[in-house]
């Protein structure tokens, strides 16, 4: 019996687990590094791609050290589709509320865990592109941490598009 509930416990773990992704540096304060639950990771152009699909969450999980003093902060999240930037509806929120650990203020060569859980709404496009997070100083806008990341973005099968 013992036997059967490890087995699922494992199998459990390895289906919520975070997977750690390569992610493309952005600048100096690029994070430590990046993980993506679920990420559903597959290869695409010899690019690790996450697979996401519309309405269902994704945790985003990243390491990176303060590279100065700020007590406010704000994430600011991109996504880039064929060759254009674009605001994502992720962006805009103090990090500092929940998202950081150890709290704000951040200090000078400190290491710190950002966490924070997206929807993938289905205002997202679908298809390949770059997903660019950012933690930035809310007033001087100097960059803490930064990664970017392929994504595919796919249709939910449960969900009815207008094509």
């Amino acid at each position: 019996m013992w036997f059967v509930l490890l087995i699922l416990s494992y199998s459990f773990a390895r289906h919520v687990s975070s997977e750690q992704v390569s992610f493309i540096p952005c600048g100096e304060n690029t994070f430590s590094s990046l993980y993506i639950t679920p990420c559903n990771a597959t290869t695409v152009n010899v690019n690790q791609t996450c697979v996401l699909m519309h309405g269902h969450n994704i945790l985003f999980q990243a390491y990176f050290v303060s590279p100065f003093n700020s007590s406010s902060l704000q994430v600011a999240t991109m996504i880039t589709l064929e060759g254009v930037e674009v605001p994502s509806i992720n962006s805009g929120y103090d990090p500092c509320f929940g998202s950081i650990t150890p709290a704000c203020p951040v200090t000078e060569g400190k290491t710190y865990f950002f966490q924070k859980l997206y929807n993938v709404q289905s205002e997202f496009p679908i298809g390949l592109m770059d997903l660019k997070l950012v933690i930035l100083d809310m007033e001087t806008k100097d960059v803490a941490g930064c990664g970017k990341i392929k994504i595919l973005v796919a249709k939910n099968p449960d969900y009815m598009y207008l094509d």
